[in-house]
This record gives structure tokens, sequence and C-alpha cells, in this order.
């Protein structure tokens, strides 16, 4: 069974409400996109983010929580599609 891990692309459900794809990338591949002076893609997350905290490791069907100052929202792994 796959996991979210750095390079996954992920298809995720926010608090029941909204549903996304996103990319884990890690932090040294953030920083080479900053390096370049790129805008970084709303559908990257790095793996040390809060919302990459919450599902690292996740497998399909299973919640993460992702804790931010003033809020905590509820993070569902529909599917994962592991690119590297």
């Amino acid at each position: 069974m796959e996991k979210v891990k750095v390079g996954s692309t992920v298809k995720i459900l926010v608090d029941n409400k909204m549903e996304s794809e996103i990319v884990i990338i890690s932090k040294s591949q953030y920083k080479k996109i900053r390096q370049g002076n790129k805008k970084i893609a709303a559908n990257l997350v790095v793996r040390s983010s809060p919302m990459g905290k919450a599902i690292a490791g996740k497998n399909i069907g299973q919640y993460g929580t992702m804790k931010l100052p003033h809020s905590k929202h509820k993070i569902e792994v529909l599917g994962i599609t592991n690119s590297i």
C-alpha cells in the first residue's frame, strides 16, 4: 500500500468540504524553486509544512490533522500517486 511521501501527488479532502490535489516536495526542492525566483505553484506542499506533516506517511482513507496557530483542519487522503 502506498503512503504519502516526498514526490507523491495526493488527492485530499479538507474538513469534509474542499477537495484538492497537491504534490509533496522537500524543503530543498522548495529552496531551489525560490532561488530561481520562480513562484511556487499553489498545489506544491512542503513536507515539513503543517499540511505536509498532517498527511505524511498516511495511506488512502486515513486522516491527519493540520494544526495552525488559530485552527485545526481534518484532512482525508483520497488518493496517492507516487511519481518518484
